[in-house]
């Protein structure tokens, strides 16, 4: 199948989850959830002894329980984590809840149950113990609550990363279609023949870690200061999906959803809840990336501009990826503060900037410029010559390449020795230059030579014959920019160069003499410079 073909089936499998998920899951209403909530979030990182060992389903879990617990009101006493347990840890854990759940007897209640680690066909692999899905699903539907969701980040082995569930069989099917119990909800990472995939960078599975920020408010597709259960699936297919397209294969999360009344779930309060979180309002409807000392601690891609999104009070540094530019912030978040990127300071970074420093997407970032500048003397009584440069270059992370074109003119009236004259060139170089980017100017220094073509066009009666020549120029390049705004930068620029030409004596109308000869001379440059 070509590469257009498979674009085209991954947006036409994209739009068609997403359309089902705006018709399905967008009831006319939602609730909140009950205050009798229960919140079980079982993580394992190991498995069968032919498993590869998970780095980070185990923090997943740990990150699903405390997103609850500050930004939905779940009570710590009624949040239960469970890690590196076997089958029989999880099997007692959900009887003792739905125990309890059933004890209160309120038709107010909730159970929600996360679980992150390995799987194969039919079952989870709890360590050398298993678990099957069937009976998972019958463990939750036992219980009594009003509504029960279950969220399984788990699935087959595949693709390039540490993947969830690496023994090699049949698909890990969710089929909650025919058996799921009134008011229960069903989220899986994946779809049923595709792998679950965990990041290094993100230092956590693609799928838990954007549930986990669409619960923080990056859901938050109205704008209410809540998020629900629809929106934060939508956000987490759609990023899940963007995320997983840097690997192998492609990971689509699925749902079902099957509650009495079709009445959609709140699941956080990012705005209500910030006695122990701060508020970040975003910028632009950009991808963010939030760090914390030296590690990433989130990708948020909000769905509008302006969302704001609830972390724990501390200091961070957020990237804001622009089309053109990076911005960085430095931000101090305080409980029960609301900090706006907009009316914080930011250091801009252009990407041929981030491309010289090895931290760009792109590979060569293109430009152009135009200067204007002067050369020293080269033949004798021309003095001074002006010029003007038009040229186009190319950014990489070791050098810069620049090809321009030169134009001059000059017109010499030689007192001493007759004919008045007309100077005209046409230069062809390239150069070679490394940057050196600092916090407001770029420095750079470099090579180029010129290949260059003149015509000298002499006036007056009995004026000698037009004559054409070449040259050919080399030397050093030392320059100093500034940028300003969307890729305009002011750039000046100079050094020594070295002419190689051909010069002749002229007398009586006639050339009597010709040599080549070599010149020292110096050049200067100023003008705009375009990167795009």
């Amino acid at each position: 199948m070509t590469d257009r073909a498979t674009a085209r089936r991954v947006r036409c499998r994209w739009t068609a989850a997403l359309a089902v998920a705006s018709v399905t899951l967008l009831p006319a209403r939602a609730e909140a959830l009950p205050r009798d909530t229960w919140v079980v979030a079982i993580g394992n990182n190991h498995g069968e002894p032919d498993d590869v060992s998970l780095l980070f389903a185990e923090r997943d879990a740990q990150e699903v329980a405390k997103v609850f617990r500050s930004l939905a009101d779940v009570p710590s006493d009624r949040i239960v984590q469970l890690a590196d347990e076997d089958a029989d840890a999880v099997r007692r854990t959900l009887g003792r809840v739905s125990a309890a759940i059933r004890a209160q007897g309120s038709d107010q209640s909730a159970l929600i149950v996360y679980y992150s680690g390995h799987a194969d066909a039919d079952r989870l692999h709890l360590g050398s113990s298993h678990l099957t899905f069937d009976e998972l699903r019958s463990l939750v539907k036992q219980s009594t609550a009003k509504f029960r969701l279950l969220v399984v980040d788990a699935c087959r082995s595949g693709g390039i990363s540490r993947v969830k569930g690496v023994t090699a069989a049949e698909e890990f099917r969710v089929d909650v279609n025919t058996a799921v119990a009134e008011g229960t909800a069903v989220i899986t990472s994946s779809a049923a023949n595709e792998s679950s995939q965990e990041s290094d960078r993100l230092q956590g599975s693609f799928f838990s870690h954007h549930f986990v920020q669409a619960l923080r408010g990056a859901a938050d597709e109205n704008a209410n200061g809540e998020v629900t259960l629809s929106e934060a699936y939508a956000y987490a297919y759609a990023e899940t999906v963007r995320s997983s397209g840097s690997t192998l294969e492609l990971q689509h999360p699925t749902y079902s959803w099957e509650v009495k009344g079709r009445a959609d779930v709140v699941l956080t309060r990012p705005r209500k809840n910030t006695t122990r979180q701060g508020l970040l309002r975003l910028g632009n409807a950009v991808t963010h990336l939030i760090y914390e000392g030296g590690g990433l601690v989130a990708e948020v891609h909000p769905q509008d501009e302006n969302a704001l999104v609830a972390l724990p009070p501390r200091h961070y540094r957020i990237q804001e990826r622009l089309a053109d530019e990076y911005r960085n912030y430095d931000v101090q978040l305080g409980s029960g503060q609301t900090v706006a990127l907009a009316d914080r300071h930011y250091e801009s970074i252009r990407y041929d900037r981030l491309v010289r420093k090895g931290g760009g997407e792109a590979q060569v970032i293109h430009g152009a410029f135009v200067y204007g500048g002067a050369r020293g003397q080269v033949i004798d009584g021309e003095g001074v010559t002006p010029h003007l440069n038009v040229g186009y270059t190319a950014a990489t992370r070791w050098f810069t390449v620049e090809g321009r074109v030169r134009l001059s003119r000059i017109r010499v009236v030689d007192s001493q020795n007759a004919a008045p004259r007309t100077h005209d060139e046409l230069g062809l170089a390239l150069g070679l230059h490394r940057f050196i980017d600092l916090e407001s100017v770029s420095l750079s220094f470099g090579v180029q030579g010129e290949a260059t073509w003149h015509r000298q066009r002499f006036h007056g009666n009995a004026a000698p014959p037009d004559r054409n020549s070449t040259s050919a120029g080399f030397g050093a390049v030392f320059g100093l920019e500034h940028p300003l705004w969307e890729g305009l930068a002011v750039h000046a620029e100079g050094g020594p160069a070295t002419v190689l030409l051909k010069g002749g004596e002229v007398e009586g109308g006639r050339e009597t003499r010709t040599e080549t000869r070599a010149e020292l001379t110096w050049w200067l440059a100023a003008g705009g410079r375009w990167r795009f």
